[in-house]
């Protein structure tokens, strides 16, 4: 399991150029978004960290199914993936043990369906996307989706904080060490795959709506995107 996981996470990052990059772990460490009173870390504390960041530093043995570094210091974090992997996976558990019935998967920011919605003429379920920093169950926008698919959402509203009238959010780039800032609240990935959704969503919120678009068309996955508002 963590062989596909890491293999599928390698390239999303390959294909975005580092915009998604499991070797963030010695970065992210320097974020606390849970204290009480919670501050960026010092530039210099980012500076020093950063050199550990970088999925080349990182070599997957398909044959021998290993991972190994090539720089002490690097620590991975698939916390990226792993929920879109672990949500994957019950669905294909759901589709080889009850193939008769229908289920929606909510594993919080990733939703995943299969069958057939009863409740519907034409079998489709409806998804919500969160409107970034409105109560809970306010939407900007419902879709359908069909049996097989996942939607995965990144945004910068839920795991984040203000501090001198700046939001900073859990989603770091891998090149600044930094919240992404590219006018970007929230960018939702549909994809046939879970895991493939849940890394290419992170991917998509740093590179912004028209590189992040570009990425999700090559694995054939589709995007929405909510821009940045007046918080």
């Amino acid at each position: 399991d963590t062989y596909i996981i890491v293999e599928k996470a390698l390239e999303i990052s390959n294909a975005s150029n580092g915009a998604f990059d499991i070797t963030i772990a010695p970065v992210e460490e320097l974020w606390n978004f849970k204290t009480e009173n919670p501050s960026p870390p010092a530039q210099s504390l980012i500076n020093e960290n950063l050199k550990f960041v970088g999925y080349k530093n990182l070599i997957l043995d398909s044959e021998n199914k290993t991972l190994t570094k090539t720089i002490d210091g690097v620590k991975i974090d698939l916390g990226g993936c792993g929920k879109g992997y672990a949500c994957q996976k019950a669905l294909e558990y759901i589709e080889e043990n009850y193939p008769d019935s229908y289920a929606i998967l909510d594993f919080g920011g990733n939703v995943s369906v299969y069958g057939k919605n009863p409740k519907k003429i034409n079998g489709n379920f409806s998804a919500g996307i969160q409107e970034p920093f409105a109560a809970n169950g306010i939407y900007s926008k419902v879709i359908d989706i069909t049996s097989g698919e996942n939607i995965v959402t990144s945004g910068t509203y839920q795991r984040h904080f203000y501090y001198n009238d700046k939001n900073y959010h859990h989603i770091l780039d891998p090149s600044t060490g930094m919240p992404s800032d590219n006018g970007i609240d929230s960018v939702s990935v549909i994809s046939s795959s879970s895991l493939e959704a849940d890394c290419l969503s992170t991917a998509c919120l740093v590179l912004g709506e028209t590189a992040g678009t570009e990425l999700a068309n090559k694995f054939n996955a589709k995007t929405y995107w909510i821009k940045q508002r007046s918080n």
